[in-house]
């Protein structure tokens, strides 16, 4: 068996050396002011890297990268870990960060709306992954959603050792509801075309619905007093259970075509050991930024 390098590969590797040796660690001292690359710093090394012809690594060839494989890019981890010059996480410095979803998962117009932008360097890409009880674990996540027919089902899993603490007090069709008083979850959903407003879908620990078409931007909301969706609420060893079952009619929308994309955004309201909440997006001063929900997806 042959355990020498490829002669492309053996190029290659000496080439990142080179470029380490020789421009890289000499300028470990000035590369970063605190925890962030100096921007002229990055710049060059940037510019250095795309000229020796490392740029976008793993980014398939018909997309402008090298399309290396996994030996190739195990090569210029080992290279470039004999430097404290380069970012530990991402962004690194060989071309813009494009995630395998975009690459793999997307139709030509959504390529056209966010891949090509971002290997052009003209957008970022993000990604957030995270759920109250998991973390960014996706093996521990436990909320769903399922498209059946006209309805759309979701459930919750929320984890709870206080079981016997969960406060609901609340009971349907009050024209006020204050989500800090009761033990529940929250679910906001966006149709396309429904700009800032969004469909408010709550239960809380007793089963107790409440539906709201509600904007913060615009700061006007429509209690809707006749429920037209159904939810189930269950206790079982530290955790309790919220599912539910929303006909499209009751969202105000015809239902979802394929490939069709909401906005979703999942929030806990939690009593049992003093007021605490969780969700999906990012929060500022307990303010949701809707705009950075989560996105739902029909197939």
């Amino acid at each position: 068996m042959d355990y020498q390098l490829p002669e492309e590969l053996r190029m290659m590797k000496e080439t990142l050396r080179r470029f380490i040796d020789n421009e890289v660690i000499p300028i470990e001292r000035e590369a970063y002011d605190g925890h962030e690359m100096v921007p002229e710093v990055r710049e060059k090394l940037q510019g250095r890297a795309q000229e020796l012809g490392f740029w976008m690594l793993d980014v398939p060839e018909e997309y402008g990268g090298m399309g290396l494989g996994l030996l190739a890019r195990v090569l210029v981890w080992e290279e470039t870990g004999r430097t404290i010059a380069f970012p530990r996480r991402k962004p690194w410095i060989f071309g813009y960060d494009v995630s395998p979803i975009l690459l793999e998962f997307l139709n030509d117009e959504q390529k056209d709306r966010w891949l090509w932008p971002i290997l052009r360097g003209e957008k970022t890409a993000t990604f957030a992954q995270t759920e109250p009880d998991a973390g960014g674990d996706p093996g521990s996540m436990r909320t769903t959603a399922v498209r059946d027919g006209d309805h759309l089902y979701i459930s919750a899993d929320c984890e709870e050792p206080l079981l016997d603490k969960l406060v609901a007090n609340h009971e349907e069709n009050e024209p006020e509801f204050n989500f800090s008083e009761d033990d529940m979850v929250e679910v906001r959903l966006s149709a396309p075309g429904q700009g800032t407003f969004f469909n408010q879908l709550c239960v809380n620990a007793a089963g107790k619905r409440f539906h709201a078409w509600f904007s913060v931007e615009e700061g006007g909301s429509r209690i809707i007093y006749n429920v037209e969706w159904q939810a189930a609420v269950s206790q079982q060893s530290g955790h309790w259970f919220v599912e539910i079952a929303v006909p499209f009619a009751a969202l105000n929308t015809p239902p979802p075509s394929s490939g069709e994309r909401w906005q979703l955004h999942v929030i806990r309201h939690r009593q049992t050991d003093g007021y605490q909440i969780s969700c999906w997006s990012c929060m500022f001063g307990k303010v949701h930024r809707n705009d950075l929900s989560g996105t739902l997806v029909f197939t």
